[in-house]
């Protein structure tokens, strides 16, 4: 997956963990915060399906990294949710992880390469307080079929020319549409908009 310069940015600008990998598993960018997240930098080209040293389900079983949910969702081209596993870092830290992985696909379905956001629950977590007021996640109720249709092709990192080829619109058209989610769920950020989405996801 070729990353172009102003989604490289965009892609460090993310609160999130964000790599990407070719139809293969063959990882092809990583942002920094999947840096920090996995506690090292995987050599490009060289390591394949997930950067983390490795991987644990929540029971505590070691698991493969070829059959981590990012290997699952391009063998079988299709995305992963609801599922969560622990990382382990070099250091011998662990942090538990919700994967969302999603493949990027041509107009006929085939695969060309994937994308997937690490989402911290361990940080969540801890930073988790209650608030009186409703919680904005509720408001994605509020998005149309087609507003939530843009909105996984944002958190999924594509660009506007990708999201509006894969849905058949034109890239103004998505544009549009991401503005109005913006005011309907009262975000300020594209950043905050897939933070939103991403907490909702994993809950």
């Amino acid at each position: 997956m070729r990353v172009e310069p102003h989604a490289r940015v965009l892609a460090d600008a993310l609160p999130v963990a964000l790599y990407a990998t070719d139809a293969e598993g063959w990882i092809t960018f990583y942002n920094e915060a999947a840096a920090t997240l996995w506690g090292r930098r995987p050599v490009l080209g060289e390591e394949r399906w997930c950067g983390s040293w490795r991987i644990w389900t929540l029971d505590g079983v070691r698991l493969p990294h070829d059959q981590c949910p990012m290997a699952v969702a391009i063998k079988e081209n299709r995305s992963i949710r609801n599922v969560q596993a622990q990382a382990e870092r070099p250091d011998g830290t662990f942090i538990r992880v919700a994967p969302l992985p999603t493949p990027i696909q041509d107009d006929s379905g085939r695969l060309l390469s994937a994308v997937n956001v690490l989402l911290d629950m361990t940080t969540l977590s801890r930073f988790s307080v209650p608030s009186a007021d409703p919680p904005k996640a509720d408001r994605l109720d509020l998005l149309s079929l087609r507003e939530r249709e843009v909105l996984d092709g944002i958190v999924a990192g594509h660009s506007t020319k990708v999201i509006a080829r894969g849905l058949g619109i034109s890239p103004r058209t998505v544009e549009v549409h991401r503005r109005n989610m913006m005011s309907k769920l009262e975000v300020r950020s594209v950043a905050d908009l897939v933070r939103m989405s991403l907490q909702t996801c994993a809950a």
